[in-house]
């Protein structure tokens, strides 16, 4: 049978509570069956600052947080890249195991804002449909590039999390239980992640 598979992909550096939340809401809203997180191995975004913390740790934080989470999987996909974790890539070898199954590619606002920049934005548009999570602040810019990029768009509750301000507070050693996973953040800890 036709499953609707959610893919999530990022650097994930650390994955946090926006993140999870993002994923659930749009998940629940389209009704998927299972949602694939995809941590980039090298974001194409970030290839002049990589992620602090390699690719490893960052899969394992990833298990960590969806531990006990249904039909949430992390997925290595990109393991085997030596180049950019570009998302057509990354689709075209989901799709070797999803045969039959329809794609849902999930993104925050401000991503979404960017995606016509994507490498091959149109082949991902003919593979995957856009979720669109909605943060204050964006609904204007959204609602102009709607129609051109076939998105559903999904309202999410106003979070103001990302993994740079995280990493901030972890140096700073600022308390982070309120936006990391439990788990992920003792792993953080044990392993003197993000501070020196």
């Amino acid at each position: 049978m036709k499953k609707k598979i959610g893919v999530f992909g990022g650097s994930f550096d650390p994955i946090h509570m926006g993140h999870i939340n993002l994923a659930m809401h749009l998940s629940e809203q389209i009704g998927l069956d299972q949602v694939l997180f995809c941590p980039a191995k090298i974001s194409p975004f970030k290839v002049k600052t990589p992620p602090i913390v390699s690719y490893d740790q960052r899969c394992l934080m990833v298990e960590q947080a969806l531990e006990g989470i249904d039909n949430f999987f992390l997925t290595r996909v990109d393991e085997h890249r030596q180049a950019p974790s570009f998302m057509i890539d990354t689709l075209i070898d989901l799709k070797k195991t999803y045969v039959n199954d329809t794609f849902f590619l999930m993104l925050a606002s401000d991503a979404y804002l960017h995606f016509s920049q994507w490498k091959q934005a149109s082949r991902i548009l003919s593979m995957a449909t856009l979720l669109v999570g909605t943060r204050l602040g964006f609904e204007a810019e959204l609602e102009s590039k709607k129609e051109c990029l076939q998105a559903k768009q999904c309202h999410m509750p106003p979070m103001d999390i990302s993994s740079k301000n995280l990493r901030c507070r972890l140096k700073e050693k600022l308390y982070c239980g309120h936006q990391i996973p439990s788990k992920v953040l003792d792993f953080i800890y044990e392993n003197r992640l993000y501070y020196p």
